[in-house]
């Protein structure tokens, strides 16, 4: 679990000023595709079937606070060519990955995490699969969203 909220307060000023305007598309296949190098054409048109959301590279909870809109879905910045998004994508991902702002759960039984998705970004790390996993999503009622932008 990564601390985009504290990520993104520890930017310099200027960097942040810079990320403000930008927008981010998401897809579903985007983290699939990584870990399946050549899929079938099957897959990737069920891939394909979810629509990419566009949202604020930067997102303000309506309490002021901002965080980093970025996980494995997100694939390209608006208005950047791939290689100048893949890097930007990248260079961010590594600095809200680091040390400090991370918290790795080491599982047992029982055991229930709770996060905002709006200043965390997750991800689930290799286990058993003999093990049995369980995962309920629950979304609280009044909460804000973030929304994809038109």
């Amino acid at each position: 679990f990564a601390n985009t909220y504290a990520a993104y307060e520890d930017l310099p000023e200027e960097e942040k000023r810079y990320l403000e305007g930008l927008k981010i598309e998401h897809r579903v296949e985007a983290p699939i595709r990584r870990q399946t190098p050549n899929p079938t054409e099957e897959q990737v048109k069920a891939w394909q079937a979810k629509e990419p959301k566009i949202h604020p590279l930067v997102w303000q909870h309506r309490s002021g606070r901002k965080s980093l809109v970025l996980g494995g879905t997100a694939c390209q910045v608006l208005g950047m060519d791939e290689k100048e998004s893949d890097a930007l994508i990248e260079r961010l991902m590594k600095w809200s990955e680091q040390p400090h702002y991370t918290y790795r759960h080491n599982w047992r039984m029982g055991d229930l995490v709770i996060w905002d998705n709006t200043g965390t970004m997750h991800r689930m790390v290799p286990f058993d699969k003999a093990s049995g996993r369980r995962l309920h999503r629950v979304t609280l009622e009044g909460e804000e969203p973030i929304l994809a932008v038109a």
